[in-house]
Formats: C-alpha cells, structure tokens, sequence
C-alpha cells in the first residue's frame, strides 16, 4: 500500500507542480510590508561592524513620499545590514553623486539589538532600494513577469498604496 501511494504521488507530481515567485519579490508585497515608501537622496553612509555583521547607516532627504509619516524634504536615517561587505550596495559613492532611489522602510522588529525600533530597508534579498537610474532587479509582477523598468515599479507602488488606502477608507479597523 505504501508503495502504490509514493508511486502516485510520483507519477502525478509534474501534473500538478507549477513555478512560484517568493512572495518578497513582488512590487505590491514590497509595498504592503514597508512602512515607510519614498523617492530619496542618501547623503551621509556611516558603516558600522560588530562581528560578522556590518550595518550601514544612511541618512536620506526624502524627495517624493509616496506611503509613510513623512513628507517631502524630511532626514531620515535607514539601517541596512550584511554579513559580507560593508555598504553592500555602495550608497557611499551613490551620495557622493546624489544618486537617487526608491526606497522601500519598516520598522525593525525582531532583527539585531542595534538596529531594533529604528528604520531599515524593508527586504534584504533583493535590497529594497531601487536607482532611479538603473533597471529594476529580482522583482516581479504577481503573474511572474520581470519587473525591470523604474517607472513602472513606481505605478504599481502607487496603484497598491492606493488600493490599501480605500480598503481602509472603507473598512476603518480592517487588516489588509
């Protein structure tokens, strides 16, 4: 009897299989996971080692806030954090140069003692922040498109905070 069920289930298996995305690697679940949502400029990268771990702090001025308690031209400090190289994404150069980016925040809950209550980068993997300059990497459409142009990361951005917004408009104290 065992046999005849592992049989079956090997045999219906690439039936019934299909390709999934991490649900983290969608526009609109990067969205919904980040308090704080917003076009921004880094202007000072402090880095950071305790260990194997390195943090890096950056402080933004906020250009374009599309979700959060924040407005345009508000300072606000991020952490990030590896295990390999500091200033995993080089924001140190990106300041230099006023690089701007859409930047994906949370809270830190439940994360490392130094960083615990303060702003970090909503995902690690990909990093939640996107050059404005530069094609959109390892994010994707909830039907499994590559998501690749700026602008088009920034629509679905706002089409999703809108979408929550009247949920909440119309269902007050409703959880998305």
């Amino acid at each position: 009897m065992r046999t005849l069920l592992v049989s079956m289930v090997v045999l219906l298996a690439p039936g019934v299989a299909r390709a999934e995305i991490a649900v983290g690697q969608t526009a609109e679940w990067l969205a919904h996971t980040s308090d704080l949502i917003a076009k921004a400029t880094p202007l000072e990268v402090r880095v950071q080692s305790t260990g194997r771990i390195r943090f890096t702090q950056v402080r933004y001025r906020l250009d374009e806030v599309l979700k959060g308690p924040a407005t345009a031209g508000d300072l606000l400090a991020v952490f990030d954090y590896s295990f390999g190289m500091a200033d995993p994404q080089d924001l140190t150069a990106a300041s230099k140069k006023k690089r701007s980016l859409l930047l994906f925040a949370a809270v830190s809950k439940n994360r490392y003692r130094e960083i615990e209550g303060k702003c970090v980068l909503t995902g690690q993997n990909p990093r939640s922040a996107f050059f404005l300059d530069q094609p959109v990497q390892d994010l994707y459409t909830p039907d499994f498109q590559r998501l690749s142009e700026i602008d088009d990361l920034t629509s679905r951005v706002r089409a999703q905070v809108a979408r929550e917004e009247e949920f909440h408009r119309v269902y007050p104290g409703g959880t998305v």
